[in-house]
């Protein structure tokens, strides 16, 4: 019952620094790896984010000369889906706008141009066309020119009314045309 130990401990420097350099490069292999493992985290995250930066650069390019693309592929973050939506929306709108506006421009063009009545060119542009013709100095002169006078209209509009004499002047276009 009174009995003591004695305990010797011996140290062997070289044998702790053995242990404290595996454990130490134990450490330092999976602090690497993790380092690589969060590159490639990092650099898939950073390309799933700028995919959709390339994509809207690529179709506003498109919007420029008259394409208007959608982007199909719908991003992964919700932030980069709010702009590609809006960019897709201003696509659209953009196209629907110039179309309109295309055809405004098609319609004044024919008020400008052609009869309302006939169907056929109007004064203004047979004179543009004629200026054409007869300014062109390398083109060899041709053409033909045909007036038609319907007699006696003012007479036929006064007695049938000017909605007969319209449906009379457009059968004459119809039946005149090239």
């Amino acid at each position: 019952d009174g009995e003591t130990f004695n305990v010797r401990i011996q140290a062997h420097a070289g044998q702790t620094v053995i242990v404290l350099w595996e454990a130490m490069m134990g450490s330092l292999v999976w602090f690497v790896l993790l380092v690589v493992v969060a590159q490639l985290w990092m650099k898939s995250t950073v390309n799933a984010i700028l995919l959709p930066l390339g994509q809207i650069e690529d179709q506003l390019y498109e919007i420029i000369v008259g394409r208007f693309n959608t982007i199909k592929e719908k991003p992964k973050f919700q932030e980069m889906l709010s702009v590609v939506t809006a960019v897709n929306a201003m696509a659209e709108k953009v196209e629907a706008m110039l179309t309109e506006q295309s055809s405004i421009v098609d319609k004044l063009r024919d008020e400008a141009y052609i009869d309302v009545v006939t169907g056929l060119s109007n004064r203004r542009a047979f004179e543009i066309r004629l200026e054409s013709i007869v300014s062109d100095e390398e083109a060899a002169p041709h053409g033909a020119l045909l007036l038609i006078r319907v007699d006696g209209l003012k007479a036929y509009n006064e007695q049938h009314g000017i909605d007969a004499g319209d449906e009379l002047l457009a059968e004459v276009a119809k039946n005149t045309r090239l």
